[in-house]
């Protein structure tokens, strides 16, 4: 009896339905794709055990009703899709490789059940066109927002500890048409528009100052972590570790190489931010970079720099301020 019992508990487990009644699939692009992948139309659960790679990526499936008969899956690829409930495959427990990258999930407990399981793709390649799709026609403050945000993630770069990397193009803007992973193409995608550097010598000029801050400071680029030279700060105390946070200060201490020390401030939300400078006094500081200006205003010319009369500076939304204290 308790042979019988178990096996009546596998069968209703695997298959809940009469064996030759179709799936109840709830998305019609997973269906198909079932569907094509078994030569069979309406998949019953027992064709669902045939089923063992099945490819699903970019198809906008937001639903995986129905995949939970394909308990002999090995290899799953969901990416690209718009899934945000994975409770179906809690009984697919054949799973080795699963790829859900670039989906809307915010729970994957659920693959805890996956002992089986040991390779797992979560990557979420998210982009933002700053309000405007595509090149043509942009409007003005879309296109200084986008300027802007490459000056920030320029400066973030150039500021690291380690060595900086960047492409070819992106100190005149060079635009691969929202293509990020352009290896196979050998066209306008990747080839280098050099009639963007009269275009843009503003941007060309950033980079080229920026570029040379860097090389002036060896406290910035090290052969080992900042450690104690590196203080970090929130707007106005201590760092703010919550997940909605979007802005952080840290002061680098130069000392060590007879250098003066950098404050940087980031603001990475939508709206002005007051960030108070929690080393010094009023006056010891100098504006050395300032994304939000204008060039030539956005980075100081060596000699040039305007001094900052408060510990209080407003941050303009989505930028970067850079201030430097000599030593």
């Amino acid at each position: 009896m308790k042979h019988a019992v178990g096996f009546l508990s596998v069968v209703l487990t695997v298959s809940p339905v009469a064996a030759g009644q179709p799936v109840a699939f709830k998305d019609a692009g997973l269906k198909a794709m079932v569907e094509t992948q078994l030569h069979v139309p309406d998949p019953t659960p027992a064709d669902m055990l045939k089923l063992t790679y099945p490819v699903a990526e970019q198809r906008g499936i937001p639903d995986l009703t129905g995949l939970e008969y394909a308990v002999n899956l090995g290899i799953l690829n969901l990416g690209s899709n718009s899934l945000r409930n994975l409770s179906v495959l809690s009984g697919l427990t054949n799973l080795t490789r699963l790829y859900l990258h670039e989906n809307l999930l915010t729970d994957i407990s659920v693959l805890a059940k996956l002992k089986e399981l040991w390779f797992l793709t979560l990557a979420d390649n998210q982009s933002w066109n700053c309000g405007w799709e595509g090149d043509a026609g942009v409007p003005a403050e879309v296109l200084a927002l986008r300027h802007r945000q490459i000056r920030n993630f320029f400066t973030l770069l150039m500021l690291a500890n380690g060595t900086p990397m960047f492409c070819a193009g992106d100190e005149f803007c060079h635009t691969q048409g929202g293509n990020n992973n352009p290896y196979n193409q050998d066209n306008e995608t990747t080839w280098l528009d050099w009639s963007r550097l009269e275009q843009h010598r503003d941007m060309f000029r950033f980079f080229r100052q920026m570029i040379a801050l860097r090389k002036s400071r060896r406290s910035l680029g090290r052969s080992r972590y900042w450690r104690d030279d590196v203080h970090w700060y929130g707007p106005q105390g201590p760092v703010d570790f919550g997940p909605e946070s979007r802005r952080l200060a840290y002061c680098l201490v130069g000392q060590r190489f007879a250098e003066g020390d950098l404050y940087v401030m980031i603001n990475a939300s939508g709206e002005p931010a007051r960030f108070h400078i929690q080393e010094g006094h009023a006056g010891d500081w100098k504006r050395l970079v300032d994304t939000s200006r204008v060039s030539p205003e956005d980075i100081a010319e060596p000699g040039s720099e305007r001094p900052v009369e408060s510990l209080d500076y407003e941050v303009a939304p989505r930028c970067v301020v850079v201030l430097e204290r000599k030593e």
